[in-house]
């Protein structure tokens, strides 16, 4: 009983600490911002600093970060902020691929799909390896669906489960071999048995489509993203479902389609020995960078004898920056966070108002 008086007591005392740090950070930012003269913002990136440090202090910044929400983090920051100064942010966000190879090549171009947030900056995309850029392309094909599957009966654990969806492409035709699912932010088993077009340019189509549910309690509901391409996509990973046994007691339901920031990757690596590479994949929200992607999408891939792994590709949300336009001198301030397996650089430039 002792021991639990003295845990609370702690948690009040931190608690009582960090509110008199805020309000004292706070009292400090306030009163820079009420003078009239310049002096008082001798240093906007000092400010900037110190709300950065404030926010991880007290855990309010890698929740926003680690789900791309540049909105919400904009938010926080702006509470802190004095009225003189205004700012924008920018997350850079580097994942990491390995790819292996079972021989060696000289030349090979590698695909693969990953999974982008919304807001992406399209042309920031980069991948690196010993600090050298690799030459590169992109596809912006692919579509998503949400899927929301409520079990009825009991527990499923490992169990296929078939229904039929409603698929819409903008630009081009469906591409019928391209439908993955994703379900907990990993992906499952899927089969598509039949394919019904509705529409004269192939662009509406009806799909049967079989997947595997991992674990879903008895009441349980997720939410899992269909994802599917028009037009060109090497993606193919349907396989049989039939050792799996089915369940009926779940209901599905699925929204709109959307259009999805996962994108065809197209990697040009000189040279692969028979070893593995451990790639970093670059991209940003916030930035207006302008790359040139002069790879072409002419040049035959290889991928045979070829295996890339993700440190994470889950299907991904946000929310859009502010992309405010800065004026007069501009201070930039930078830290980086590790978070769920990505390395962030979280960037602010500051200015004044007037």
């Amino acid at each position: 009983m002792v021991l639990k008086n003295k845990k609370a007591f702690i948690k009040t005392i931190e608690a009582i600490l960090a509110v008199l740090f805020v309000s004292g950070l706070f009292s400090q930012i306030s009163q820079r911002s009420s003078s009239g003269t310049r002096e008082a913002f001798r240093s906007p990136s000092s400010i900037g600093f110190q709300i950065i440090n404030l926010l991880d202090s007290l855990d309010k910044i890698k929740s926003p970060i680690e789900d791309f929400d540049i909105t919400a983090l904009e938010s926080k920051i702006s509470l802190f902020m004095p009225d003189r100064i205004n700012f924008k942010t920018k997350m850079e966000y580097t994942s990491f691929i390995t790819v292996s190879s079972d021989d060696e090549k000289n030349y090979s171009v590698i695909y693969f799909p990953y999974n982008f947030p919304d807001y992406l900056d399209t042309n920031s995309v980069q991948i690196f390896l010993d600090r050298n850029i690799y030459n590169i392309n992109t596809k912006w094909n692919w579509f998503y669906k949400l899927v929301s599957i409520k079990n009825i009966g009991g527990t499923i654990i490992n169990k296929s489960y078939s229904t039929t969806i409603k698929l819409q492409t903008s630009k081009e035709p469906l591409n019928e071999t391209s439908l993955g699912l994703f379900i907990d932010d990993e992906e499952v088993p899927i089969n598509c048995t039949n394919i019904q077009y509705i529409s004269t340019n192939n662009k509406t189509a009806l799909a049967i489509v079989e997947f595997v549910i991992p674990f879903l309690k008895q009441g349980g509901i997720k939410t899992a993203y269909l994802f599917y391409a028009e037009g060109f996509t090497p993606y193919n990973v349907y396989t049989s479902i039939s050792g799996y046994t089915s369940t009926s007691g779940v209901i599905t339901s699925s929204g709109d389609s959307l259009q999805s920031k996962r994108a065809d990757i197209f990697l040009a690596v000189p040279s692969l020995k028979n070893d593995s590479s451990k790639f970093s994949l670059k991209y940003s929200i916030g930035s207006t960078k302008t790359m040139l992607y002069n790879l072409s999408l002419n040049n035959s891939f290889n991928s045979d004898n070829i295996a890339v792994t993700f440190a994470e590709n889950k299907p991904k949300t946000g929310t859009a920056p502010s992309y405010k336009t800065s004026s007069g001198d501009v201070y930039t301030v930078k830290r980086v966070f590790p978070i769920n397996k990505n390395d962030v650089e979280l960037s602010m430039d500051l200015w004044y108002k007037w």
